[in-house]
């Protein structure tokens, strides 16, 4: 019985830590500036961490990166600069936080595989270079100005609906 209660507070105490939400699976980043992390915090973990990037590839990156010596954990969110000018392209990084002050000894966190995604790749330079334009809400469209005939014929049509309307009202 002791031994059981002493795995329900050891898990317990594994839901209530950090939780990197984003980068990971879907949520990746490119190579050129500050790239967005999000994630959950108990009020019980520390306030600040020290966050890493690593990958298990070292053709990939070599070592282990610094990213943040001591991030506020409070805030949920941050966006992160890159160590040295660029993030370092290619697939299965992982963002650790660690207890502030270490490096991989104290990891707090981790968040799933993913990818940075380097300009040129897939898709990155093939984004249009402007976005089109949005239509003002506040405003109705624009319509096509018709030719005679066609104002003539809409105009009876509306007329003719009008018509129906009221003698479908007079017959109730």
């Amino acid at each position: 019985m002791f031994s059981q209660l002493i795995v329900a507070l050891a898990l317990s105490s594994f839901s209530l830590a950090y939780n990197i939400t984003s980068p990971g699976d879907s949520h990746n980043w490119t190579e050129r500036g500050p790239q967005p992390a999000t994630w959950e915090r108990a009020s019980t973990d520390p306030e600040t961490v020290t966050v890493v990037l690593t990958n298990k590839n070292s053709s990939v990156m070599a070592e282990n990166q610094v990213i943040a010596t001591s991030l506020d954990g409070k805030t949920g969110k941050a966006e992160l600069n890159p160590p040295k000018g660029k993030w370092p392209a290619g697939e299965g990084f992982i963002l650790n936080f660690c207890q502030k002050g270490h490096t991989t000894d104290a990891i707090l966190a981790q968040s799933k595989e993913f990818s940075i995604i380097g300009v040129g790749s897939e898709g990155v330079d093939s984004l249009p270079s402007t976005l089109p334009q949005t239509q003002n809400l506040d405003t109705p469209p624009q319509v096509a100005k018709s030719n005679g005939a066609m104002a003539a014929f809409e105009a009876t049509k509306d007329g003719l609906m009008g018509l129906l309307g009221f003698l479908a009202l007079m017959a109730v």
